[in-house]
This record gives structure tokens, C-alpha cells and sequence, in this order.
């Protein structure tokens, strides 16, 4: 396996620069250190900390607060959460792009919906950057508070001008998506977009209105677009996307990644169960800063995440894979003599069980999986509480967690 492909994932230079003109304040290590840089960041912690209460123990109050109207905490935010959020984004655009995704237009028209603070723009831009993708793009980020519309187009200004973005500037507009039949006549008369990303919204919307938040998303998208649907790893926030996940498939649309079946969900079956990526990265010493005194401690980033599609191209398919993909839904258990991970596919979502003595050859991936590795696997043993992996048994790595480069 190509070792490039499991390295961790790392913010861009010129997000960090653009952070650092937005808040007017060097983030550099050696001004970190310093006395001023010291309170700056125990000071940011500080708000982190009511930030992560809120979004944990106080939820339903503190969006209903709406916080980031707040400056102290929009700042305290952006510093943060924007930055352990945008690269979330990474794995499922390096997934969409085995579809030859971005090959498919020679202009990307993209919305954003329930925008923030643009994690998910940026993340995107990020992308592109690192790619070399030199294909203009028109962007349109939405949000329901203007205090968050402004504070996207300022780092917008900052972001882009760094990394030398190619196309108009992006453009914002105000929309409730508490609301979904009130869309403004803009946003209709700039679709079809290639690409609707939606990243940390679906979990503060009521689920009641889930059909025509879908009908609006499928109104909205070109014919081979895609959605990439982000949400919290926790299981009340991951088991949200799937229910909308069994919405979508139910109504007409193909889930493209991270599933490998088109049924309904197993996850779902039992209420103790969900799904989510866990991604290595490389903790910028500012985060690693607030960590050590907010406690919060993101040492990985974990998501639960949808791509949805019209055109029935799935992850699969575009991979040219004639055999059964299977996704790894949990860790790898290394224990005395065996190792175990569960793995959902076609079947079902099932442990799978290797006895290191049945260590082969051709089985030998197995003891090197991570959680959301996708991987086929033939020649197993269905027991009565698990499946087996013996000796003969075929299992290799098809594309890795983090998605190809």
C-alpha cells in the first residue's frame, strides 16, 4: 500500500495565514509561548470550553441562543471549530473524485448550505489547492444569520486571496433552512449545481421537515451533481443522517459513499448502533494549545458523512469493482490470538473474526484495516454470531479511510 495514502491530514499554510488576518493575531509556536500569547489563548479556551458545553450538555438552549451572533464566541469559534472542521470534508471529495467528479464540467457551481463560518468552503478550496484542480468554481454560501453570512465573507477575502481562487467571488445569501420551500428566487436561478454541501446543519433542523429539505437539495442539483452531507460522530447526530440516509434511498436517490448497499441502514436496527470516519491529522500547536487547557483534545476528527447522487453512480461502480465491497464500521480489535472489525455491506452489517493462526498471504490486510477503509472480501465462514476469515479467505484494502490523492 501506497504509505502516502495513510499519512494524516494537514491544514493548508494559507488557511493559518488567512485565520491569522482575520483575528489579528500571529499563531506562530514562538508567539504562542509568549505572555500575550499565552492569555490570548487561555482566553479563546475559555470560550471553547462554553462553546463544547453548549454543543454537548445544553444543546437545545444554546442553538437556540443562536451563538454566534455573539463576536466573542464567533471568534472563539472560528479559531476552533472552523479549524477541526474544514478538513472533514477531505476524504469524501477524494472519494467523489474516483468518479471523475470534476473532469465532468468545465466550471463548478457549488452551494453551501447553513454556511457558519464556511468550513466546508474552505475545506473544499482546500482540496482543490492541494489537488491542483485549476477548475473555475462559482460559490454560493447560505446562512440564516447575517452575523454569519458577514463573518464568511470577510475570511473570504483573506482565504482567497491566498490561495489564488479561480472564478468570481463567491456570493452570499440569506435563507432559513428551517424553511425550505421559502428559497430565494437567487439561489433558483443559479441551478443546477454540481455540488450542495451541507456540514454540521442537518442535526439542528427539525426532523419533521426532512422530505421537503430533501426535494428542495434534489430540485436544486445538476443531473450527475452530487450532496455531501457532514454531521457530528456522536451517535444522536450520526444516527440522524442515516435516518435521512434511509429518506433518500426510500425517494429515488443513490447513496455513492460511504455505503456499499442501497437498503436501508443496519445501523439502525439496533438503537445502540451508528456510523462514523475517524481521520488522522496533524493538530496545528494552536489547537493543541486550547486543548490542553479546554480539555476537548482532538487528537483525531471523526464525522459521520453522505455523498447522495441522481444518476445511480455509486462508489463501486466508479471504482470498476465487479466484487462486494465492504466498509469497515467500527476499530480493529487486536486481541491474544485474533483480531476483529465489524464490517457492513450488501449483507449486513456483521463482526468479522481472523484467528491469527489463519494469518495468510491473502488475507493479511485484515490485521492492518482502519476504521472506514473500504475493502472486498470473498472466501469467508458465516457463523452464527459472526463470520469468519480462514485461511484461504481473500481480503485486501480497496481504497484506504482518508480516500486516494
Amino acid at each position: 500500500m501506497n504509505k502516502m495514502i495513510r499519512d494524516a491530514l494537514q491544514i493548508r499554510d494559507e488557511y493559518t495565514s488567512a485565520l491569522e488576518q482575520r483575528l489579528g493575531f500571529d499563531l506562530h509556536p514562538a508567539n504562542l509561548a509568549t505572555r500575550n500569547g499565552k492569555a490570548y489563548i487561555a482566553k479563546k479556551a475559555e470560550i471553547v470550553s462554553q462553546i463544547n458545553e453548549g454543543l454537548t450538555k445544553k444543546r437545545a438552549d444554546f442553538f437556540a441562543s443562536e451563538y454566534l451572533r455573539n463576536k466573542e464566541i464567533r471568534e472563539g469559534y472560528l479559531l476552533y471549530y472552523m479549524t477541526t472542521n474544514l478538513l472533514k470534508i477531505i476524504p469524501p471529495l477524494r472519494e467523489l473524485a474516483q468518479s471523475k467528479f470534476l473532469e465532468q464540467t468545465t466550471a463548478l457551481r457549488i452551494l453551501d448550505l447553513g454556511t457558519g463560518t464556511g468550513a466546508a468552503v474552505w475545506g473544499l478550496l482546500s482540496y482543490l489547492q492541494e489537488e491542483k484542480k485549476n477548475i473555475p468554481v462559482e460559490i454560493t454560501l447560505t446562512d440564516s444569520l447575517e452575523e454569519n453570512l458577514s463573518e464568511a465573507e470577510k475570511f473570504s477575502k483573506f482565504f482567497i486571496s491566498s490561495i489564488g481562487h479561480i472564478g468570481p467571488l463567491p456570493s452570499f445569501q440569506k435563507f432559513d433552512l428551517r424553511n425550505p420551500k421559502q428559497l430565494p428566487e437567487k439561489i433558483k436561478g443559479s441551478a443546477p449545481f454540481h455540488l450542495i454541501t451541507m456540514m454540521n446543519v442537518l442535526n439542528e433542523l427539525d426532523e419533521s421537515n426532512d422530505m421537503m429539505l430533501f426535494e428542495m437539495i434534489m430540485s436544486l442539483l445538476d443531473e450527475h451533481g452530487a450532496v455531501i452531507m457532514i454531521e457530528p460522530a456522536t451517535r444522536t447526530e450520526s444516527r440522524r443522517l442515516l435516518r435521512f440516509r434511509d429518506l433518500a434511498v426510500r425517494n429515488g436517490a443513490t447513496i455513492y459513499t460511504p455505503c456499499t448497499r442501497q437498503e436501508g441502514c443496519p445501523a439502525l436496527i439496533k438503537e445502540d448502533d451508528w456510523c462514523h470516519t475517524e481521520m488522522k491529522w496533524e493538530r496545528p500547536p494552536f489547537i493543541k494549545a486550547i486543548d490542553d487547557i479546554a480539555g476537548t483534545l482532538r487528537l483525531s476528527l471523526k464525522s459521520t458523512y453522505m455523498i447522495l447522487r441522481k444518476d445511480d453512480v455509486t462508489l463501486s461502480n466508479a471504482l470498476a469493482s465487479m466484487d462486494k465491497l465492504y466498509r469497515i464500521v467500527s476499530e480493529r480489535f487486536d486481541e491474544k490470538g485474533r483480531v476483529r472489525s465489524v464490517l457492513c455491506g450488501e449483507n449486513g452489517r456483521y463482526e468479522h473474526v481472523m484467528n491469527k493462526r489463519d494469518l495468510s498471504e491473502s488475507n493479511g490486510d485484515f490485521q492492518n484495516l482502519e476504521r472506514y477503509d473500504l475493502v472486498k472480501l470473498s472466501g469467508s465462514e458465516v457463523r452464527e454470531h459472526d463470520i469468519r476469515l480462514p485461511k484461504e479467505a481473500q481480503f485486501s484494502i480497496v481504497l484506504p479511510n482518508l480516500g486516494a490523492r
